[in-house]
């Protein structure tokens, strides 16, 4: 079908253009196609999605003013991405964490993860 329209359309028209991009990709289109590859996404809006937040919020973090400040803001975005990828409130586990991380020691705190959280409440 695509080696036809090459034949049959102008090579700098939207269709020969498009049947051209077809044909030379071809082998990386046909992928989608094969059972064996498995799931192969056509797209990586997921990651995207994930991103978005973070590159939104740049010129709003640009000018934080205290050094430690985006330190700060990178702990609390990575703990927030975390429980989003855990299908964890973030709040719940926030509510959560943050009395036993004013109670705790050194030795305590690796049991604190979001990891560790989903744990304790998934059982």
């Amino acid at each position: 079908m695509f080696q036809q329209a090459r034949r049959t359309t102008l090579p700098n028209s939207t269709l020969g253009e498009a049947a051209r991009y077809a044909v030379n990709l071809w082998p990386e289109l046909a992928r989608y196609a094969k059972a064996s590859n498995g799931r192969v996404r056509i797209d990586n809006n997921p990651v995207e999605r994930s991103i978005r937040p973070t590159k939104l919020g740049m010129k709003n973090w640009l000018f934080i003013r205290h050094p430690d400040a985006g330190w700060r803001s990178a702990v609390i975005c990575s703990i927030a991405g975390t429980c989003r990828l855990l299908d964890v409130t973030p709040e719940a586990y926030l509510n959560w964490v943050l009395p036993k991380l004013a109670a705790a020691t050194t030795n305590q705190v690796p049991g604190l993860l979001p990891h560790d959280y989903l744990a304790l409440t998934r059982h």
